[in-house]
């Protein structure tokens, strides 16, 4: 370590202290964006449970809204995933030279698919979709005999195609660190 700080390079085990507490900072700030989704759509939910039928105008724009805020959320997540798991990467990197093992390895999945971030995806899908549906059923149009859908249906279709290309993206990541174990 003192050979590190002499050529210019820094101390390993402060640059780790630095990783592992950025790592904290996502994790935490994981939670506080939930905090504030469910908040922001408690607080549609109640607008829309205290009025009664709304014109389409406003269907259409509390529909837009809670896409809006549910694809904005989705993105902060998914960047804080990012920089969580890129962190991560970085400390197992200085961990080898430290001869510490705290992140070599993650503890197994009981099913891979079960992991914060996807249960994040799934808030931030299923919250809206709840909401827009209740917005359809207040609608004017809805008691006319036809429900405006058609938000809902392009936001499962843009979040279906993010979904996908999300997922190739972080495979093709993992591919290219050599990161199998979900790192």
């Amino acid at each position: 370590m003192a050979d590190d700080q002499a050529s210019g390079k820094g101390n390993p085990l402060e640059e780790y202290k630095e990783l592992c507490n950025n790592m904290r900072h996502y994790g935490n700030m994981r939670f506080g964006q939930l905090t504030i989704f469910v908040a922001l759509m408690g607080a549609l939910f109640a607008f829309v449970s205290r009025n009664g039928t709304m014109c389409q105008q406003t269907t259409t724009l509390l529909q837009v809204a809670t896409v809006v805020m549910g694809a904005a959320f989705w993105v902060m997540e998914e960047r804080g995933a990012d920089y969580w798991h890129h962190f991560k990467y970085k400390a197992r990197q200085i961990e080898k030279r430290l001869g510490y093992e705290q992140h070599k390895e993650s503890p197994p999945e009981a099913i891979p698919e079960f992991t914060a971030t996807n249960a994040a995806r799934v808030l931030y899908v299923a919250i809206p979709w709840f909401l827009i549906r209740t917005v359809d059923s207040r609608s004017s149009a809805f008691a006319d005999g036809i429900p405006p859908t058609a938000i809902w249906l392009a936001f499962a279709a843009i979040y279906l195609v993010f979904i996908f290309r999300r997922i190739h993206k972080i495979n093709a990541s993992r591919e290219k660190q050599g990161c199998r174990d979900g790192c």
